[in-house]
């Protein structure tokens, strides 16, 4: 190949990634907005792109429930409790045991994705959820498991 075929080549496939780059960039600015209408928070970039690439977005709310929290880890499964849960966590334990094996009964195979399971007030319930009286809440959006306790 000559030199100017080289050129013409490397000026196309850096118009292309560039043109890539842009739509992946229009597509995560489109996500950010649709992440704030839901949630009603106003997200910055790096948190749409992050919850974009691992289709898991946790809420303010979440994040701060987390960290107030103790953890218990169940295969793909965590758990987060306060300490007055602490004896419902092998109860707890006990029902995704059984709940798994009949899923695997009904399904045979089955993708487990990591999920949050999370004991919480009947506000902070109400506030994720939006329901008044819900005594537990699940959103595959926010892969999370939110339970009153």
């Amino acid at each position: 190949m000559s030199r100017p075929n080289i050129r013409l080549w490397v000026t196309i496939f850096f118009i292309i990634l560039l043109i890539f780059l842009v739509s992946i960039f229009a597509v995560l600015k489109a996500f950010q907005k649709e992440l704030n209408a839901r949630t009603g928070e106003n997200v910055n970039f790096f948190t749409t792109a992050k919850s974009f690439f691992t289709l898991n977005y946790d809420s303010e709310l979440e994040v701060k429930l987390k960290a107030e929290s103790m953890k218990h880890v169940y295969e793909n499964i965590s758990i987060y409790y306060q300490e007055e849960n602490e004896k419902l966590i092998h109860l707890t334990v006990e029902t995704l045991e059984w709940a798994e094996d009949k899923s695997a009964e009904i399904l045979v195979r089955y993708s487990k994705k990591p999920i949050d399971f999370i004991f919480m007030s009947r506000e902070d319930l109400k506030q994720l959820s939006n329901i008044d009286s819900a005594g537990g809440y699940y959103s595959h959006f926010e892969k999370a498991l939110d339970y009153y306790q």
